[in-house]
């Protein structure tokens, strides 16, 4: 065998080996961007549980929204706690929204938000307060957002 053919079978067999690793590559980034959009999605869920177990075991906020639903004055220690809890839920929502619009959540996503901002914000007096007080700490992108939700909101009335 001459040294020319020889060559040729190295470089076949190299470019063949670099093929290979590209394929094995691109399969494990494609397994950790699965793993991650779990972990992401099981994050989320742990959070919402978090929330709605500190909400509903708080020694306020259960009292708090009843006063809110039947139109009851708040103490300005009721207001500053509501507005905490408020504060942690939006954020909450706009992180979601801010991982939709990167693609890494699924497309229920902007419905499940949409629902929460009709909850606290839109049926809420003292949420509506809240969010047109202090929308702009939140991502522009969540302003428009929940501005939208409630311009819709309001033409279906």
């Amino acid at each position: 065998m001459d040294t020319d053919k020889l060559n040729r079978w190295i470089s076949l067999g190299a470019n063949l080996g670099v093929l290979i690793g590209i394929i094995i590559l691109a399969v494990e980034i494609r397994q950790n961007t699965m793993t991650t959009r779990a972990q992401m999605i099981q994050s989320r869920a742990e959070t919402a549980i978090v929330l709605a177990a500190e909400s509903f075991n708080s020694e306020f906020i259960p009292d708090i929204w009843a006063k809110i639903r039947l139109g009851e004055e708040l103490s300005v220690q009721e207001t500053f706690r509501f507005n905490t809890w408020l504060r942690a839920t939006l954020r909450n929502q706009d992180n979601n929204l801010q991982q939709y619009n990167q693609g890494l959540l699924g497309d229920h996503m902007p419905r499940a938000v949409k629902s929460a901002v009709i909850g606290v914000i839109i049926n809420n007096p003292v949420g509506r307060e809240y969010w047109e007080l202090r929308k702009r700490r939140y991502s522009d992108e969540f302003a428009d957002f929940v501005d939208a939700t409630i311009a819709e909101h309001e033409s279906e009335k």
